[in-house]
């Protein structure tokens, strides 16, 4: 994903009381997640087109971390941490208590941190989703972020998100509550629209679909318009990896082991067919946590697959857009492909993968991971390679209108802030006059009853 020209050091000193509203933003940031931190890059861009003289307080799990991604993207923005100094009853408690001790006091700290604010922000991400959650991690911190929404009276707006309905009861009531709690909440896809609505039948303003933020951003600089043949004259599969144990995300277990084991066989059977043809493989990773299994599967493969330490959407989209086809499991690998227009297979981990392949066509094109079967995804592979300049229009037709749809929360964002600037700060541009929604005026009216 692109970004724009760095325009300063990035990360604010302090706030500038004369400056313009102070947006809050939260999510899973920090942990070297590629899609969450493309994510945050698009919301800073969206928020300096609609927002001018803004200052964005992000919210982080790894502060220095974020700042240093994501430097020049803002002209005011600035990295704060989640977790407060280290607490006596994390010290005193033993284990699982205290880590819950210290999930209850963070989440305390996002209740406090909305004070001051004009709109919280929670942009993008699968964050509403369940898989490897439990109710003591970012649930909590949601239900934390909501209360101070709520009593300081601020805003919050749940843009583009993933979400699945939770099967643990006490998870489903914090996603609701903080759903339920959101002057605007839109979901980027149908299923999550469908989880989304289930959860707030209650909330006065119903959800609605928004783009997936980096579906919604400018295309890369390269697309293609047929099979790509590279430099080397042979033609070149990105192969998308991820750590993956099954549903209880238990690598000591003897199942999650095998679920594992299973995944990578797959994926190697397939890989040396695709060498055997005297292809090129590239493997490459959608988090931190992948990176030991990329490697595994590169050893695996030989000297004919090469291991690619993309850190960034950006690099990763640098990658993609000069290849053949793209195989991947992680949601914002096969983002990049589909955003590229490159041929592409999703091999699907939960709802998401496939709800994103059926929104732009191409619902045929993917398998889910605990069933994958390598003489389907060879065949799938073969299928999009050989359709691969229809596969390109029917992808640039279909972001072209994910990308025509995308302003429209941000229009609400810049209302919300706007209606809650203090007259001391920089007046901001009225959104209504930019085309604003007009669910605006409503949402503000029921936020503040």
């Amino acid at each position: 994903m692109g970004r724009p020209p760095s325009r300063g050091a990035g990360v604010a000193a302090g706030r500038d009381v004369s400056a313009g509203p102070v947006v809050l933003v939260f999510g899973e940031l920090g942990i070297g997640n590629l899609g969450n931190e493309a994510s945050l890059t698009e919301a800073l861009r969206r928020l300096d087109a609609h927002l001018p003289g803004a200052q964005v307080r992000v919210l982080s799990y790894v502060p220095e971390r974020t700042a240093a991604e994501h430097r020049g993207e803002h002209p005011r923005w600035s990295a704060e941490p989640i977790s407060g100094p280290a607490r006596a009853a994390r010290a005193v408690l033993p284990g699982r208590w205290g880590m819950l001790a210290r999930q209850v006091a963070d989440a305390g700290r996002l209740a406090r941190a909305s004070r001051g604010a004009d709109v919280v922000l929670v942009p993008g991400t699968g964050i509403f989703e369940e898989l490897w959650m439990g109710p003591w991690g970012v649930p909590v911190l949601l239900v934390g972020l909501a209360v101070g929404a709520r009593v300081h009276r601020v805003p919050l707006a749940v843009v583009a998100v993933g979400a699945d309905l939770p099967r643990r009861r006490l998870t489903r009531w914090m996603f609701s509550f903080a759903l339920r709690s959101a002057t605007l909440a839109t979901f980027r896809d149908d299923h999550s629209l469908a989880a989304g609505t289930a959860m707030t039948s209650d909330r006065a303003a119903a959800p609605r679909l928004d783009p997936d933020l980096v579906l919604g951003a400018p295309a890369p600089d390269s697309t293609v318009a047929g099979p790509v043949t590279p430099a080397d004259g042979r033609p070149r599969v990105v192969l998308g990896v991820m750590r993956y144990f099954g549903e209880s995300d238990d690598e000591h277990s003897p199942a999650g082991a095998a679920v594992h084991e299973r995944y990578l066989a797959t994926l190697t059977d397939v890989g040396e067919r695709i060498l055997a043809r005297g292809w090129s493989v590239d493997v490459v990773v959608g988090d931190g946590g992948d990176v030991p299994v990329a490697w595994e599967l590169g050893a695996r493969l030989g000297s004919g697959a090469r291991v690619r330490a993309v850190t960034t959407l950006l690099e990763l989209d640098e990658l993609v857009s000069g290849s053949t086809a793209v195989v991947a499991s992680r949601y914002h690998n096969v983002v990049s492909a589909i955003r590229a227009a490159v041929p592409v297979v999703s091999i699907s981990y939960g709802p998401k993968g496939h709800a994103l392949m059926a929104q732009v066509g191409m619902g045929a094109s993917c398998q889910w991971i605990e069933e994958l079967d390598a003489d389907t995804l060879v065949e799938q592979l073969d299928d999009a390679v050989a359709r691969s300049a229809e596969v390109a229009a029917r992808l640039r037709e279909a972001t072209a209108a994910l990308r025509a749809a995308a302003d429209r929360p941000w229009l609400d964002v810049a209302a919300f802030a706007g209606l809650r600037a203090h007259a001391s700060r920089t007046p901001v541009p009225d959104p209504a006059a930019r085309g604003g929604s007009a669910l605006v005026e409503e949402r503000m009216s029921g936020a503040d009853a």
